[in-house]
């Protein structure tokens, strides 16, 4: 069964295949701000998720990590 598409659901992972981890968001919760405000932005989103769409941690970092790998270091 896939959580895809469900609030506080990671579009990426939302189901088992992936890490599984709730989002989280701050703002969905009701706050002003959420623990990814203070992350490094991402150069770009993967196909298909706007800029508004939130993501869990795991694959956040993940995303991050693979930006930073495939960006030449001079």
């Amino acid at each position: 069964m896939s959580n895809r598409g469900k609030k506080d659901t990671c579009p990426l992972c939302g189901d088992a295949v992936g890490c599984g981890d709730a989002v989280g968001c701050g703002v969905v919760a009701g706050k002003d701000t959420c623990w990814c405000f203070d992350l490094p932005r991402l150069g770009t989103r993967p196909e298909g998720l706007s800029e508004k769409s939130c993501l869990c941690k795991t694959c956040l970092e993940k995303l991050k990590k693979a930006e930073e790998l495939s960006t030449p270091v001079i």
